[in-house]
């Protein structure tokens, strides 16, 4: 069987400062929540927007968007201390979005004159300073390497197929890179930790975890320690690391705990979810950490469930 890491997708939500209290992208009331919200946004509707929006953020208060959302419509509500407290957040969880948006953002003009808005500006500035830019220009750079060869693997394919000598050469190089980023990327995490969006900001924090989802099981199981200080600090979700200890037990043979990885059987032709231990509770683990309901993880990635062996 060829072993794929189904990793989650690089969308901001995938290394939120606070885990969802449930999934949030597929909840039926968070999103009816959210639609309202943002129709009563447009409309002017102020009051209600900012009421729709609580009743999301109580659901899921992990989206940095929303929360920036939310300030908004508190803030034309004159609701300024509530505007505050939400941007706060906002800040908290991405200042490289919040903070340029919020000084040109109009509907934050009754916010400028306040001890809040002064505050959030020194939020800002304290955010952008802690940043180490030697380390984000570094992941900024291993960025760049990491599409050198594997960008070009799609058109290469195209024109003589996947498993054609020339798209193995190019991954060949690209493991070479892979390899050496790897090895730059250990070597940040000995001196400053797991460089979380405090240290590098949001983008390049993703750059890093991408580079780990990719490494084999025993590279992760090296950097393993790092990732749970991490998620203690809030600088990586609950359901990323545990994508990461999914594939580290699928390595090692055991079964998988959450559910997040999957492998191809080539005599039946079909994507399989590696055996998993504790089938029963398994819902229940994937929502303590935020991860989606496993039916709909299994139609996202095409394995077969219920598990038919």
């Amino acid at each position: 069987m060829k072993s794929l890491f189904w990793t989650l997708l690089l969308l901001p939500a995938l290394v939120l400062a606070q885990p969802a209290k449930r999934y949030a992208s597929t909840d039926p009331l968070y999103k009816s929540n959210v639609g309202r919200a943002d129709s009563a946004h447009k409309a002017g509707d102020y009051a209600l927007c900012a009421s729709c929006y609580e009743i999301a953020l109580n659901i899921n208060n992990s989206s940095y968007v929303t929360l920036y959302k939310a300030a908004e419509c508190r803030a034309m509500n004159n609701d300024t201390a509530g505007a505050y407290d939400l941007l706060h957040l906002a800040i908290n969880d991405d200042f490289e979005y919040a903070c340029p948006r919020m000084r040109g953002d109009i509907e934050f003009e009754n916010l400028r004159e306040t001890r809040s808005w002064l505050l959030a500006e020194a939020l800002c500035a304290l955010s952008f300073q802690q940043m180490n830019m030697d380390v984000k220009h570094s992941l900024d750079s291993m960025l760049v390497e990491d599409g050198r060869y594997r960008g070009k693997t799609d058109s290469v394919s195209g024109v003589h197929g996947a498993d054609s000598p020339e798209v193995k050469a190019l991954l060949e190089k690209q493991n070479v890179v892979d390899e050496g980023s790897l090895r730059r990327l250990a070597l940040i995490m000995v001196r400053y930790g797991y460089p979380g969006r405090r240290l590098v900001g949001r983008e390049s924090q993703n750059t890093a975890f991408a580079l780990i989802q990719r490494a084999n099981y025993q590279t992760q199981r090296n950097m393993f320690a790092y990732l749970e200080a991490a998620v203690a600090k809030g600088e990586l979700t609950p359901a990323a690391l545990a994508h990461v200890t999914d594939h580290i037990r699928m390595g090692e043979k055991k079964s998988q705990i959450f559910g997040t990885q999957v492998a191809y059987n080539e005599a039946k032709k079909r994507w399989e979810f590696w055996k998993i231990d504790d089938v029963e509770n398994l819902a229940l683990r994937r929502a303590e950490v935020g991860l989606e309901p496993i039916t709909e993880f299994a139609q996202r990635v095409g394995a077969e469930w219920p598990i038919k062996r």
